[in-house]
């Protein structure tokens, strides 16, 4: 059984309720770059403690990021670095 598990992309939470069902004793940390989807996952997550959401990305270094596709769908957004 996972301690922990990292959703990468969590949009609005659905994998994480499915990891929390599947692995009810793993802490997940989800990542999703959204501040709308961030908030839907909170609301949706809410119950559980131990699932929590950065709103963030992931990269291979630190730097500042967006969301290079803002008009896209709320489940395909894609993160560049930001030269702003």
């Amino acid at each position: 059984e996972p301690e922990y598990i990292v959703d990468a992309g969590a949009n609005a939470g659905y994998s994480a309720l499915r990891f929390k069902r599947d692995y009810p004793g793993a802490r997940i940390v989800a990542v999703e770059p959204s501040p709308e989807n961030a908030a839907q996952f909170r609301k949706n997550c809410a119950a559980y403690p131990d699932i929590t959401v950065e709103q963030g990305a992931l990269w291979p270094v630190s730097t500042r990021l967006r969301i290079s596709n803002p008009d896209g769908a709320h489940c395909s957004f894609v993160v560049e670095p930001d030269p702003d």
